[in-house]
């Protein structure tokens, strides 16, 4: 059973057990295979906190614990038959992984509709559930490992708006808007993420060729010689990435 990064991403957030490679080893984003994943263990779970109680002037909170009592429900759906696939006969495996699709599909439908909740919720009463701020925060990088630039910048403008104070989102934000060519704004969280000390490996990265990308767009480059004023046909970062402009690719 294949891993989804999406789900295995929010489930460590959770504090979950959703790793997932039932049927073959899990690929990583360059193809190589994932290290063997260690059994299950055998202790019970710590209790979980109880679920706040909803509060009828915060509909949009509501609706967040909801969908996340949904998703924790999905989790453990999941581990659950993790474990019978493992001491399954192999008839049996094909209907599992039948089963784990239909939960990996579930999983994803639930974490987009979670996506959304928590930033109403966010927005409703902004920087008052630590823990929606942290799930959020990570969302956002989450976003950004599985090149979701829309979603990194969907959660971050929320988050931005309302001050958040984790400045660990200024990163996010700031990839998200060079690989999605609003080269101003990345250039004014690149700053902010540099002065607050929270730029990533791959934000280094990116910041040095923002003027180069920027010239580009504005017809001011030197690719296609002076004065023409006109913006190549492909000179977006995105575009680079898949190899339709030379330069640098992410490594």
């Amino acid at each position: 059973m294949v891993q989804s990064w999406h789900i295995c991403g929010i489930a460590i957030l959770l504090g979950a057990v959703a790793s997932v490679a039932l049927a073959q080893p899990a690929q990583g984003k360059k193809g190589k295979a994932a290290p063997p994943e260690k059994a299950p263990s055998t202790s019970p779970p710590a209790p979980a906190a109880a679920t706040p109680a909803a509060d009828a002037n915060r509909p949009a909170a509501a609706e967040y614990q909801r969908l996340l009592e949904e998703w924790k429900t999905v989790l453990k759906d999941m581990r659950k038959l993790k474990l019978q696939y493992q001491s399954s006969g192999f008839a049996d495996q094909a209907e599992a992984q039948k089963g784990w699709t239909t939960l990996v599909e579930k999983g994803n439908e639930t974490v987009a509709a979670l996506e959304a909740a928590g930033l109403k919720a966010y927005a409703e009463a902004p920087n008052e559930d630590p823990q929606l701020t942290r799930f959020l925060v990570k969302l956002s990088d989450d976003a950004i490992q599985r090149d979701d630039y829309a979603a990194a910048k969907r959660v971050t403008d929320v988050l931005i708006a309302h001050q958040c104070p984790d400045k660990q989102i200024l990163d996010a934000a700031a990839i998200a808007a060079f690989v999605l060519n609003d080269y101003d704004q990345a250039d004014k969280y690149f700053k902010e993420a540099k002065d607050n000390n929270v730029l990533s490996s791959y934000g280094k990265e990116l910041e040095p060729t923002l003027k180069e990308y920027k010239d580009l767009c504005e017809g001011t480059g030197n690719s296609r010689g002076r004065g023409q004023g006109r913006r190549p046909a492909a000179c977006s970062y995105d575009d680079k990435q898949r190899g339709h402009c030379p330069g640098a690719i992410r490594k």
